[in-house]
């Protein structure tokens, strides 16, 4: 079995975004969270005692690429083959990263580095271009 963990960086999130990428834990094998808060946010603290959550934090805020290499790194360390990289505000729904997971699980090209949903945005006329 592939094992699959979802990566998330937060910085001072909301109860909202706490409850979010709870919501989502039993969908990964392990979510990896990095926190850039200066201070201890206790409600993210709390998920340390999930056994499929990690949290990390140096009570720092270094930045999102420090942040990625980390996760990276320890999703290597621990032999997941892939990584679902969000932030705390992306709000995707469970049944949405179930069908992306069941594609990437199932497809064998090697040749393939990123996979994406499709995003529409309601907002934006169908046949409109924008730069």
């Amino acid at each position: 079995m592939k094992r699959v963990c979802c990566a998330v960086t937060t910085y001072n999130p909301s109860l909202d975004d706490i409850k979010n990428i709870y919501s989502k834990k039993d969908l990964f094998d392990l979510i990896i969270i990095y926190d850039n808060s200066e201070c201890e946010i206790r409600e993210l603290s709390k998920l340390e005692d999930e056994p499929k959550i990690k949290l990390f934090s140096n009570k720092n805020n270094d930045g999102l690429s420090l942040a990625f290499n980390f996760m990276f790194s320890y999703a290597i360390d621990n032999n997941f083959k892939f990584v679902y990289l969000l932030d705390q505000d992306s709000r995707i729904l469970i049944d949405e990263l179930e069908e992306l997971k069941k594609i990437i699980i199932s497809d064998n090209d090697v040749n393939i580095a990123i996979y994406g949903p499709y995003i529409e945005y309601k907002h934006i006329k169908k046949n409109s271009y924008t730069r």
